[in-house]
């Protein structure tokens, strides 16, 4: 009962945080009609970042595909932002230096990394961020406090609609109060 209470309380104080915060941040369009969120304010953990982002219907960003790569540095280049270059939080996550986006399942290429990583400094870098503005990702601390960027795909706008292109039948989104979760039914 007590271990509920302090979930219960410690779910209260992190919404708290992200209504106040919710007016931070921007919605982008790209040319090909891809909807990114992107706050760069140095305030939020991995998991808060991950909450943002649900509260949005939308999740971490993950980058399968180069263009989405480059698409997001058009953005970031295109507009202002106070820190250039921001440091983003995306949507991988992993453990001993193994890695996948958190909203398909899917490993983390290893072209995408930078110079050195994933290095898992000190066994604790489990979470993924954009390193500056760059196309490279780094592995870092979850508890660091970034920015994050969400990105918005169809499967977010019709929850009915399965994810994974690929693999139609094998995933499931489903909306209960605000928080998005991904079932993967497949193997």
């Amino acid at each position: 009962m007590k271990t509920c209470i302090a979930v219960l309380i410690a779910l209260v104080c992190v919404y708290n945080k992200i209504v106040v915060q919710a007016d931070r941040g921007q919605l982008y369009q790209t040319s090909k009609n891809v909807t990114y969120f992107i706050n760069q304010d140095y305030a939020y953990t991995w998991y808060e970042a991950f909450l943002e982002c649900s509260f949005r219907n939308m999740t971490l960003l993950s980058l399968e595909r180069d263009e989405k790569i480059d698409e997001l540095l058009q953005v970031i280049n295109k507009h202002k932002f106070s820190k250039k270059p921001p440091h983003l939080w995306t949507g991988g996550i992993g453990s001993n230096r193994k890695f996948v986006w958190s909203n398909t399942g899917r490993p983390i290429v290893s072209r995408l990394w930078g110079p050195g990583n994933p290095d898992n400094s000190a066994n604790m870098e489990n979470c993924v961020q954009i390193y500056e503005n760059t196309k490279h990702l780094n592995d870092i601390k979850c508890v660091e406090k970034f920015g994050f960027v969400c990105e918005m795909t169809q499967c977010n706008l019709d929850v009915a609609k399965a994810c994974d292109p690929e693999k139609p039948e094998s995933r499931r989104i489903e909306k209960y109060s605000g928080f998005v979760f991904n079932f993967n039914q497949g193997k």
